[in-house]
């Protein structure tokens, strides 16, 4: 029979005759997915939510469909059709939807038993809630996949090791699922990575692990190489090198065009004043003095670098003239250089002494759960940005 669904009373035909149908394939055809289309008539159709849940709960438990197991389980969470909500009950009918290869079953009972609070009344079961969580993103619940991340990220608090590539692979899996392309880092919306401008070394396999090449461009120009996204002792790390990787640019500054605003053709767009104060990241400064100190390596926590802007060291008439400016210590870029006998072998060792510590750095950073500095730090560049075309 054909229905002019514009009409209202032969809508409410259509929807009384739906109910018969889905009652009929119900009870007397014993389909479990038509029991199912019965609930959801019930719930949304007729707002009846207490005759809903008993459906869904017989089609759960009498025929087995782990998607009722799933509903009858989110109204006993949130007291739905019942005189109160049961925690307790909802994890027994998860555990059972999960049990039927439902996988958001698998979610919710991975969520409740993993979870913690004042008002939890679940006994907490990190790894039985891992092993549904896990089950959950196998069955491609991408925010499954999302929890058991952020599960790795966080580590300690949910008593397993800290293992940030195995993160980075689920929000791999993630993406595949969601459709994006490699492009969009997902990962960086869990975790921050370090970036890491230097010279040589970094990019050693057995250093940086799994890198990926990235080419960007900026508005200012390409930069020195392209970036190399990959981990460094487990920590996602992006690294620049900035002479190039093989050290073909030398460090000046000269042959630019132009330095000055003064709205020449080609000349800067605008004009950016940039406060020095502090010179460095004091995060990153005390990362890694924590991390010289934890090695038992002298350390001072602050000074005046004098850069000499080599290639050449500073003479000792130089090096005596910024001593009496203040200076502290004088080096050819702004790390400092290790050049001393090759016979006592102090070069290999202070270099090593210098790679371990930002090493050590690198994890006291990833372990940081506070970012905010960064947002300052963006807040205070656009911020100094004095007249801008």
């Amino acid at each position: 029979m054909a229905y002019d669904l514009q009409k209202e009373e032969e809508v409410k035909e259509f929807v009384e005759n739906l109910g018969i149908e889905y009652r009929f394939g119900c009870y007397k055809e014993k389909k479990p997915e038509v029991c199912h289309l019965l609930g959801d008539y019930l719930e949304a159709i007729k707002k009846d939510f207490s005759k809903a849940g008993k459906v869904f709960k017989n089609n759960c438990l009498e025929y087995k469909y782990g998607k009722s197991c799933l509903k009858i389980g989110n109204y006993n969470l949130i007291g739905k059709g019942l005189d109160k909500s049961d925690t307790q009950e909802a994890l027994k009918y998860f555990e059972k939807g999960c049990e039927l290869n439902e996988p958001t079953a698998c979610l919710h009972a991975g969520l409740l038993l993993t979870g913690s609070g004042p008002d939890s009344k679940i006994d907490r079961n990190v790894p039985k809630g891992y092993d549904y969580l896990t089950k959950s993103c196998e069955g491609k619940d991408a925010n499954a996949c999302h929890y058991l991340a952020g599960m790795y990220l966080s580590g300690k608090y949910f008593e397993i090791a800290q293992n940030l590539h195995k993160a980075h692979e689920l929000t791999k899996e993630l993406k595949f699922q969601q459709g994006l392309d490699e492009d969009k880092n997902l990962f960086c919306q869990f975790y921050k990575q370090i970036g890491i401008i230097g010279g040589s070394g970094f990019d050693d396999p057995d250093l940086f692990k799994d890198p990926v090449e990235k080419c960007v461009s900026t508005p200012f120009g390409n930069p020195s190489d392209i970036l190399l996204e990959g981990f460094i002792k487990g920590v996602p790390c992006v690294i620049l090198a900035r002479h190039g990787r093989k050290h073909q640019f030398q460090p000046r500054t000269w042959g630019r065009a132009c330095t000055f605003y003064d709205r020449t053709p080609g000349g800067p767009k605008g004009v950016c004043h940039l406060p020095m104060s502090p010179a460095f990241c004091e995060v990153t400064r005390g990362a890694l003095c924590e991390a010289a100190r934890a090695r038992g390596y002298p350390c001072e926590t602050s000074g005046t670098v004098v850069t000499i802007q080599g290639p050449r060291f500073s003479s000792k008439a130089e090096s005596l003239m910024h001593r009496q400016w203040g200076g502290h210590l004088v080096n050819m870029t702004t790390v400092p250089e290790v050049c001393v006998s090759d016979v006592l072998e102090a070069f290999g060792k202070n270099v090593k002494k210098a790679a371990d510590v930002i090493l050590d750095a690198i994890q006291i950073l990833a372990a940081r759960s506070d970012h905010s500095y960064l947002d300052t730090c963006q807040e205070l560049v656009s911020s100094s940005i004095m007249l801008k075309e």
